[in-house]
This record gives C-alpha cells, structure tokens and sequence, in this order.
C-alpha cells in the first residue's frame, strides 16, 4: 500500500486542521505525518514532549497516520478519533508503558509498522483485516504472538531475535518476505511452506549457511540476498521459478553459483556483487551474459524500488 502524507506543523489551529482534513475528503491526500524526523519533508515536532493527540477529532475518516513522537505516553486517542484508518506507521516511544491495546479497535487497519513497542503487543493478534506488517527490534516472545495473522500478504521482520521462522509457516496468504539482521535466525526451513511467496529478500543474517529447497514456491518471482556472508551452499534455490535473483554485498565463494546456474530455467534478471571484483567475475561467468544486470534498481520486481511513502507539501 502506498500513501501520500502531509507533514503538519504542532501548533496548528482548528481552523488549519480542519482545511488539511478537507484536502484528504477530497482525496489529495491520504493522512498526516506527526514527526520529529524528516525536516526537508516538511514542518518537525519536539522528540521531548508529551503531545495530547486529541485535534484528531478533526481527521474522522482519514486513511493513514503516521506517528514519530516518542515521548507520548498514550495512543488512545488515534482509536477514539480515527478509528477508520487503514495505514498506522509508529515508531518507537521512550515510555516502554504505552499500551498498544488501542489498536484493537482499528477495524479497517490494512498495514501497520511497529518498532520496539512491546507493552500489550499480543493486541496486533487480534486485527484480523491485517495484510502488511512491519515490525522492527522483536524477540520471538513477540513474534510468536503472529500465528493467528493468517491472512497476511506482507512481512517485514528488521533487528530483532529469532531462531526460527515457524511461526509464519501457515501463512499461505504471504506475498512478500523481508527479514533484515535477525539475531539467532539459522533455520529459514519454514519458507518451504510459504506457497504463494513471490518476493523474497534476506539481508545480514549472520547464521544462515543454507537456503532451504524453494524449488515448490511456484509464485516465487524475486529473491534478493544482501550481506549473506555465511552462505556455503545454494543448492536449495536450484530448480526454483525466480525471474529476479541477486547476491550483493555477500563475500562467498563464486562456485557456490555452480549449484544452480543450470537450475534456474526462467531467471531473467541477475545481479551479482560477491565483494571483490574478481570474484564476482568469477560468478558472473556461470550464467548467461543476457540476464546479467548491474544493480538492484535493473531488477523489475524489487520490492525495496519504490517507496511506501509520498509526502506531499
């Protein structure tokens, strides 16, 4: 889901709030952005304070909402005002008290984005209408809390700790992977049981010396390794249906490309950077020279090219 923000000012009046609402009835815009980040975006609140949320009693029926204030100490106030809101972005809060039982009551909530709050985190269990997730610096203690997210088209797994990914493996629904340095992480077997999985990008995971047989994952369309260093064999990609494939910024041996450069009969597009020149040149030679591309931004299907977010002036 892609959404187009406006960046409003902490000192607005009713007045201004309620016209920026009016633009977003009229559909220029799908919500607001409250940060103290992203200054050349648009107008910065304080990291140190409190704020009351409540002018969003202006924003009845707003799509998204993105939240970066880490002092606030409630987000009741985003349930009782905008409840209708399909796209949450919120980041990290100092307060490790504030509940996320609120989100509860977003019926529509479509994506959602958390870092590092953990108070009540078994509340996201229950947002049924869930598609995308994104959570950032999570122990599996959390993570294990996901089982009942069934219907989810979108993860995103970034910093935390985990040993394995069985608790997603009945995500039949799921579209898009991304997991990014994952403390732990070693055992990636549960992806075998991903059946509609067409993007699949690994980055940084420090343990992982083998990719599980992905050969079954008959959608799968992209896959994307960055930093993938413990990597000793790629025999499990072998005989898999990916368009796209690329390794960057992952020192391996270029053989381990011998595995697969016959057992991969749809794969169009590829990009390669193992570290060293040499290297890479070495790898580059096993396949043929008309699906070789330069960086990732060659790839079609790469999940990272465009952003999530517009803001909009």
């Amino acid at each position: 889901m892609r959404v187009k923000l406006k960046k409003i000012a902490d000192n607005l009046s009713d007045e201004e709030h309620s016209s920026i609402a009016d633009e977003m009835r009229q559909g220029k815009i799908d919500g607001v952005s409250l940060s103290h980040l992203g200054g050349a975006f648009g107008p910065t609140w304080s990291a140190g304070k409190d704020y009351s949320l409540d002018f969003l009693k202006h924003y009845s029926g707003i799509r998204a909402l993105e939240l970066f204030l880490p002092a606030l100490t409630s987000i009741d106030a985003i349930a009782e005002y905008v409840s209708e809101i399909e796209f949450l972005n919120l980041g990290e809060f100092n307060n490790k008290t504030v509940s996320l039982k609120p989100l509860t009551d977003l019926n529509s909530l479509n994506c959602l984005s958390l870092v590092k709050n953990k108070k009540d985190f078994e509340s996201v269990a229950s947002i049924s209408s869930l598609r995308s997730l994104r959570l950032t610096g999570y122990q599996e203690k959390q993570i294990d809390h996901l089982a009942s997210l069934s219907n989810l088209e979108s993860l995103y797994l970034g910093f935390g700790t985990l040993e394995d990914l069985n608790t997603i493996k009945e995500f039949s629904k799921l579209k898009s992977l991304e997991i990014l340095w994952v403390k732990k992480l070693r055992d990636l077997s549960a992806l075998e049981k991903l059946s509609s999985l067409e993007h699949l990008h690994l980055s940084t995971l420090k343990q992982v010396t083998t990719i599980p047989d992905i050969s079954n994952l008959s959608h799968l369309k992209s896959m994307v390794m960055d930093t993938m260093n413990g990597l000793s064999s790629l025999s499990g990609i072998s005989g898999s249906s990916i368009i796209e494939f690329a390794v960057i910024n992952s020192k391996i041996d270029p053989l381990l490309f011998s595995e697969i450069n016959n057992g991969l009969p749809a794969l169009k597009r590829l990009v390669l950077n193992l570290g060293a020149k040499g290297k890479t040149g070495n790898a580059t030679n096993l396949f043929d020279s008309s699906v070789i591309c330069d960086t990732l931004n060659d790839l079609k299907y790469n999940i990272n090219r465009v952003s999530r977010i517009e803001y909009c002036s």
